[in-house]
Order: C-alpha cells, then structure tokens, then sequence
C-alpha cells in the first residue's frame, strides 16, 4: 500500500509538473507570435544601454549595437577587402587583357563600322544613281510612248480619213454603175414592151386569120353570155345567143349583131326586149308564192 501511495503521488507530481512545463512553453510562444513575429535580421545586434549625452554628462537610453555586433561588422569588412585584395590580385592579369583586347577591338570596330558607314554610304550612292537613272528611262519611255500613241492617232486618223474616202469613191461609183444598170434595165423593159406588143399584135392578126378560116368550115355558133344591158341584167342575167355567119352581101343589123365577130345574131327579134312582161311574171309568182305559204300556214294551225 505504501508503494501505491508512493507512486500515486509520484504521477501526480509529474503531471503538475509537465503541465507548468506545458503553460511556460505556450506562453512562451504566444510572446514569439506577438512580439517576434516575423523575420528578425537584427535580433542579438542592438541593445539599450546607459550612456552619458550631451555637454551636462547626464545618463540617458541609448540604442546601441552590442560587442559581438561590431566584430561580426569589423571582420566582416576585413574579409571583404581581403577577398577585394585577392580577387583583384587574381583577376588582374585577365582585366588587363580584357582592356587590351577591348582597345583592339575598339580599333577593329571602329574601322569595321567605318568601312560599313562607306559601303552604305556608296550603296545610298548608288541607289540614288539607280533611282535618277530609273527617273530618266521613264521620262524616255513616257516620250517615246507618247510620240508613238501621237503617231498610231495620226496613222488612224489618215487611215479613217482615206477610207471614208474610199467608201465616198466606192459609193459614188456603185451609184453611177447602178444608174448604168438602171438604165440598161430600162433600155430592156422598154425594148421587151415593143417585142411583147409586135408578138401580140402578130398573134392578133394570126387569130383573125384563123378565126375567118374557123368562120368558113363552122358558120353556125351558139354561146352562152352574160347579160350587158344594165336594165335587163336583174330580171335576165344570162342569155343565150345564136350566131350564124353573114351571107356574100348581106349586112347584119339589129340589137345583137355580133359584127366584130362576124357573126349575126338569128334570135335578136325574140332577145330581151320584152323584159317587163317577165318582170311582172316573176313579181306574180313571188306574190302567188308568198300567198300560198301563209294560207297553208293557216291550215296547218287548224
């Protein structure tokens, strides 16, 4: 029982003792997240110290740096003029030849630059040359051109000049052959006339010729013609008419003699002379016509 009780309060002091432990540590860390929070590159050099200011010797807070500060700062720029000493003991050969051959290539620089100024200079030279000499061939060729385009206009005026001339020439000459033409046409129209009237008037006398023959062989003609008189042409629009050829001596007569045909007409006492009496005829058969169809009409109704 003792050992228990021992141990008991072994653990408990433990537990209190890790607990202050535990408080201290979050303390201590809730002041760094207050105070130090952050980087802090001049933490351990400066401090706060008591010095004498001023004329009247009085002790005032000054800010100071610390001792191991001002060696850290002191060796420091000793090793930086140190590593200076060396680095320039070191690299002195090679920046002296570094200058050397930066001169030397000033030099060649400066000649190359040169010779490139002279090579632009002569080829602005140059193009200037070649654009003046382009200036120059292009005025030449717009002259030329131009007297060539004034030449081609005047050539085509002369040539539009000399055939409508031609076509003046061309018409005034087809005009006098057509004349010519015209007239020799004529000349043929007026002659086949006179040809045609003597043919005609030859065929004339050969049928007289024939139809006097005709009259001796046939003296006897009947013929079926129409009607001349005006008057009698409504009521007797053809007739016929009977021609017998005069006798050695005896001369035809009457109404209807035929003289230019030799013949004499034998029915010219019967002809139509009596064109009234048929007249009336007729009229009295339309009447006896027109009678008759309205009596039968009547019956008809009946």
């Amino acid at each position: 029982e003792d050992r228990e009780h021992y141990m008991s309060c072994l653990l408990k002091i433990q537990t209190w003792g890790r607990v202050l432990l535990a408080k201290k540590k979050l303390q201590r860390a809730r002041e760094k997240a207050i105070v130090q929070k952050g980087p802090q590159p001049l933490r351990g050099m400066l401090r706060l110290r008591l010095e004498r200011v001023g004329a009247t010797g009085a002790k005032q807070l000054v800010l100071s740096q610390t001792t191991p500060a001002k060696r850290h700062r002191a060796a420091v720029k000793i090793q930086k003029r140190m590593r200076g000493i060396l680095t320039r003991k070191r690299f002195q050969p090679l920046v002296r030849h570094r200058c050397f051959l930066s001169k030397e290539m000033t030099k060649i620089q400066s000649m190359a630059r040169v010779w490139l100024a002279r090579r632009k200079v002569a080829r602005k030279k140059q193009q200037k040359l070649h654009v003046a000499a382009t200036k120059v061939q292009r005025t030449w060729r717009g002259y030329k051109d131009r007297q060539y385009v004034t030449a081609l206009r005047i050539d085509k005026a002369r040539y539009d000049r000399l055939m409508r001339s031609a076509i003046v020439i061309q018409s005034g000459v087809r005009m006098a052959l057509a004349r010519r033409e015209h007239d020799r046409r004529k000349l043929i129209r007026w002659a086949g006339g006179a040809s045609t009237i003597q043919r005609q008037a030859r065929i004339f006398l050969q049928r007289k010729e024939l139809h006097e023959l005709a009259l001796k062989d046939q003296p006897v003609q009947a013929m079926f013609t129409l009607n001349t008189n005006g008057m009698h042409r409504t009521v007797m629009p053809w007739t016929w008419r009977v021609f017998v050829a005069p006798w050695a001596g005896e001369e035809a007569s009457g109404e209807a003699s035929a003289e230019e045909n030799g013949f004499v007409d034998i029915f010219n006492k019967v002809g139509v002379s009596n064109w009234q009496t048929i007249a009336v005829v007729n009229c009295q058969k339309m009447v006896r016509g027109f009678l008759s169809r309205i009596r039968t009409q009547r019956l008809k109704t009946i």
